[in-house]
């Protein structure tokens, strides 16, 4: 360090110092000369802008039956026109069955057609990609009542390269089955196509 630096840092120490302390002292002063008071801290947080509401003492509560008048009761000899224009109607419902994926189906009275809930897409066999082929197959099988496939067969197939993958994927198959008059009924000869094609 310089004599020059020196002697700058000697007078600009005691005056940051100085320049402090005159700041601090005015800022007592004025605060000492303000005329009003810091009111006091609140027991508990309250806002302003709600309006207080005077509590009411807590009155005994009627049920709403008592206050809702019975209907009137006709004469022993006149006969009741609501009553004769009602008819029963019966609605019968089967009983809840659990299907395989985990998930209860509720079928009502009636016929309802079969309906596919799931098809699964096979898997391209490797030997199959490795050659480049590309083709499709043709199953036959039978929904039966659950829901599940079953006597899955090929029918027609461009190459039996692809017929295993095709049987594997209709096996995974679910299905809503037909009912009639609320059974579930055993369907057959329920065909699908796979189209196996490289991308």
């Amino acid at each position: 360090m310089t004599q020059k630096s020196v002697f700058q840092l000697l007078i600009a120490v005691p005056a940051g110092i100085a320049v402090t302390l005159g700041v601090l002292l005015l800022m007592t002063i004025l605060i000492a000369k303000l005329p009003f008071d810091i009111p006091e801290r609140p027991d508990r947080p309250t806002l302003g802008f709600l309006p207080t509401v005077p509590e009411r003492p807590v009155m005994p509560h009627d049920p709403v039956a008592e206050r809702i008048p019975p209907p009137p009761v006709p004469p022993a000899g006149v006969p009741d026109e609501s009553a004769s224009q009602a008819l029963p109607v019966a609605v019968r419902v089967a009983a809840v069955r659990p299907q395989p994926s985990g998930t209860p189906a509720l079928s009502v009275s009636g016929n309802s057609p079969l309906v596919a809930m799931l098809r699964v897409e096979p898997t391209y066999p490797p030997d199959a990609a490795a050659r480049g082929l590309e083709g499709y197959v043709v199953v036959e099988f039978t929904v039966l009542a659950d829901g599940t496939t079953a006597d899955i067969v090929v029918v027609e197939s461009s190459s039996r390269a692809f017929e295993r993958a095709a049987i594997k994927a209709a096996e995974r198959f679910r299905y809503r089955p037909k009912t009639t008059d609320g059974q579930a009924q055993t369907v057959y000869g329920v065909r699908n196509l796979f189209r196996f094609r490289m991308e």
